[in-house]
């Protein structure tokens, strides 16, 4: 680079006079002009002593040196060309720079501000002045302008890192020099190959009068590649003199169409790097003197000087890498510290790396797609409107999930094949649904896709950008740093869930402590006193079949008989050859479905503890942070598994492998079923379906719905028993009830109006909404499919009216007093 920029130096210090053409006033000056060398002869030849020290007056004379330079423009011929009406405001607010002068750029960096002229300071040409001063004044450009503005410029080169003032100041020089009225610069925005890549205008419409800051103002112009002069010198790398644009079947009119200046000629010329990559186009426009079109000299010069340009680009394409890696090396930073400075929940997480990546990359929307292990669908999936960010504690809050429909077709697409989709447009790509769009005020651009991999390269799932708030494509740029942020959303899902393993064995380990009084196994002693039990008592003894059956009238021993008596009636004994030495209280026999469901009611509330799923999340309970839903119904399902493995309770051993993994499967949704949240969920379902009489016990969904309801309906079948039973357990419950408030009220927290001992009043009138409201609507349903089952409606309509009696009673009592 410095042989470079010593090379150009020695080739201005040599031909100054090819850089001082003047306007033509008289024909002996235009002969002068035109013969430049015998010009500098006659002048080492002829010059006298008083020559040079008028020289060494105006070198020393700012002030003077300005109006001489203004009167020496002062018959501009291109005073009379229309000016662009975008830059008419923007000269108005010009400052006045008659010498080279050290400036500070807004980024604090030093740089040098030459020729930057206002438009009162313009040089003027003044005829009464005459040769002499001509002469002296071509000297002054040649000498002054020329030797300190190349060192100036190398200083620039050296000291300044922003080349837009760099580039302003060379292409003014140029536009004096070769007596052009505008230049421009347009550097190259996308790669080789990119669809989208263009000419972006740095420089605009500059001219000898305008400054950095006005041009800076004025809109942007993208120059689609390969199309126009710039485009066509950009694509070719060949410079073009164009006398007349308008002849010219590449030149474009729309600016000036727009702008109201009329573009006769042109010289535009690409700077080329060393390496022989083209950078940018810079252009000259509309030669004011002399010729009507730019000369070989003026191209020339231009040449030379764009190299100045050249390096001064590859300088702050150097140091915009050094800054570009800097911010990306601190974002990395941020990043870590997202995925490993707290631990959270995966929402929490990828929620925190959103906010990030919307931040960075300012789009309008992202999200994050999980797969499924087992079925490679998405499982979960995590979406961040810009909007969010506005909220409070945006960096506690948890991603939403589900709110926003997906792109099956193109996140599928990625997650499928691990490649990257960058769409400027979707509504050009086959992959993308437009019904997406169809049910929300949200409209969808343009989309950026990576896919999400773990440790081991396979893909977990997709990250997803949508629309950029400037409403421009995404870039490479983009699609480099979204990329990073996909590997760190990796990371922190991995971090997460080892953590979330680490937390359940944790968790794990307390329960079982917890259990370890339980005994699993049947003690001998109470096996073989079973054994010696020839005579199980009947179903009629037991009254095992009476929809009034009170299991407060039998003992333990009793209830083991009546349990064996169940599955002895159903022959399921001999069907599936279970012995009699098995556990205590857990005596599973029937057909499949049908000894499924039998050993889930007698397994759905093992290990109960006495408080509810709202309990358990309050209190941040061990069983809370193992199950995050249905937290004491997949409890109880654990210990039904665990128990059914233990030794002495493996009543299932003599199924086969596909009838084992039926059974569990309809184990697990039977006592998960018993969950009132979940209850709700399907209640309107299957009442639906039972008015309307379009249930078909067939198809596995439904029976699958029939099952879970039958739970239910045995869960609360209490409801259903004579009032002096229903009354007898309902105090049980309700006392219950009132054991978990009063530890929520030590925990500070406040129970709600059924836990709160104080509200015990009220419990008859909460007694009658919760049959309003869940048994009611149950066993209406059951007798409409089964009329044989009408008692039990009967029954809980019967309870009904004792507890609104007493609700009554109560109501009375409370007036009266």
């Amino acid at each position: 680079m410095e042989r470079m920029v010593n090379e150009i130096i020695v080739f201005y210090l040599e031909h100054y006079d090819l850089l001082t053409e003047t306007q033509t006033i008289e024909k002996v000056e235009s002969w002068l002009d035109e013969h430049p060398q015998f010009v500098h002869d006659y002048f080492v030849r002829k010059a006298t002593r008083q020559m040079v020290d008028s020289w060494l007056h105006f070198h020393s004379d700012p002030q003077a040196m300005s109006q001489e330079i203004s009167k020496l423009f002062a018959t501009n011929p291109c005073a009379a060309t229309p000016v662009r009406k975008t830059a008419i405001q923007e000269l108005e607010s010009g400052t006045s720079l008659s010498r080279p002068t050290l400036n500070t750029t807004s980024d604090g960096i030093p740089a040098f501000s030459l020729l930057s002229i206002s438009g009162n300071d313009l040089p003027v040409f003044d005829k009464t002045r005459g040769y002499t001063v001509r002469n002296t004044l071509k000297q002054l450009v040649s000498v002054n302008y020329g030797r300190e503005f190349i060192f100036e410029l190398v200083k620039d080169i050296n000291d300044g890192l922003e080349p837009r003032n760099l580039c302003h100041k060379i292409l003014q020089n140029i536009s004096i020099f070769t007596n052009a009225d505008r230049c421009s610069l347009f550097l190259i925005k996308g790669q080789k190959g990119d669809p989208n890549r263009c000419l972006v205008s740095q420089l605009f419409d500059a001219s000898r009068n305008s400054t950095v800051e006005q041009v800076q103002r004025k809109e942007e112009i993208c120059i689609p590649w390969g199309t126009g002069i710039a485009g066509h010198v950009a694509e070719y790398r060949e410079t073009l003199n164009i006398p007349d644009c308008y002849k010219d079947d590449r030149f474009n009119n729309l600016v000036d169409s727009r702008t109201g200046y009329k573009t006769h000629n042109m010289l535009c010329m690409p700077i080329v790097d060393t390496n022989g990559e083209v950078k940018g186009v810079a252009q000259i426009i509309n030669k004011c003197r002399g010729e009507q079109s730019f000369t070989d000299v003026d191209q020339e010069v231009f040449s030379r000087y764009l190299q100045f340009c050249s390096i001064g680009l590859r300088n702050a394409e150097l140091y915009d890498r050094a800054e570009l890696e800097n911010k990306r090396n601190q974002v990395l930073l941020d990043l870590a510290r997202i995925v490993f400075e707290e631990q959270s929940t995966i929402g929490q997480i990828i929620h925190r790396i959103m906010v990030h990546t919307q931040s960075v990359l300012q789009v309008e929307r992202c999200q994050v797609l999980l797969l499924d292990e087992n079925s490679k669908t998405f499982s979960r999936v995590f979406d961040l409107d810009v909007n969010d960010i506005k909220a409070e504690n945006v960096e506690s809050s948890t991603a939403f999930e589900d709110r926003f429909p997906i792109n099956v077709g193109i996140t599928g697409y990625v997650a499928t094949t691990g490649e990257i989709l960058n769409i400027p447009d979707v509504l050009q790509d086959d992959r993308f649904d437009p019904l997406v769009d169809e049910n929300s005020s949200f409209r969808h651009h343009s989309i950026l896709c990576v896919p999400i991999r773990n440790a081991s390269t396979n893909i977990v799932g997709a990250f997803q950008l949508i629309n950029k708030l400037s409403r421009k494509p995404f870039t490479k740029n983009d699609e480099h740093i979204f990329e990073i942020f996909a590997i760190f959303c990796a990371l922190g899902i991995q971090h997460i869930q080892m953590y979330e393993k680490t937390m359940i064995a944790i968790a794990k380990a307390k329960v079982t402590l917890e259990v370890l009084s339980y005994h699993t196994t049947a003690p001998l002693e109470e096996v073989q006193e079973l054994l010696r039990e020839y005579h199980i008592p009947s179903t009629e003894m037991y009254k095992l079949q009476d929809l009034k059956f009170d299991d407060f009238s039998l003992n333990d021993k009793e209830m083991l008989k009546a349990s064996l008596r169940m599955f002895v009636d159903l022959g399921f004994i001999q069907r599936f050859g279970i012995e009699y030495d098995v556990s205590k209280l857990y005596h599973m026999l029937g057909e499949l479905e049908t000894m499924s469901l039998l050993i889930a009611c007698l397994c759905h509330d093992l290990d109960h503890r006495g408080t509810n799923n709202s309990f358990q999340k309050k209190s941040n309970s061990p069983l809370a942070q193992l199950y995050s839903t249905s937290t004491m119904e997949h409890h109880h399902f654990d210990q039904c598994i665990m128990l059914l493995n233990s030794e002495g309770n493996q009543i299932l051993n003599h199924l086969s492998s596909k009838e084992y993994m039926n059974v569990v499967h309809i184990l697990e949704d039977a006592i998960l079923a018993t969950d009132l949240t979940v209850y709700y969920k399907r209640q309107s379902t299957f009442i639906q379906m039972v008015k309307e009489g379009n249930y078909n016990w067939k198809k596995e969904g439904n029976r699958e719905l029939l099952r879970a309801t039958l739970m239910t309906a045995c869960d609360i079948a209490a409801i259903t028993k004579p009032w002096e039973i229903q009354k007898k357990i309902a105090e049980l419950v309700v006392n219950e009830f009132f054991e978990q408030g009063d530890v929520e009220k030590q925990l500070k927290l406040e129970p709600i109006d059924m836990m709160n001992r104080d509200k015990k009043d009220k419990f008859p009138l909460m007694q009658v909404a919760f049959i309003d409201s869940i048994c009611l609507p149950v066993y209406e349903a059951f007798t409409m499919i089964l009329d044989k089952l009408g008692p039990l409606l009967e029954g809980v309509k019967k309870n009904r009216a004792q507890w609104l009696k007493l609700a009554e009673e109560k109501n009375t009592f409370s007036s009266e007093n």
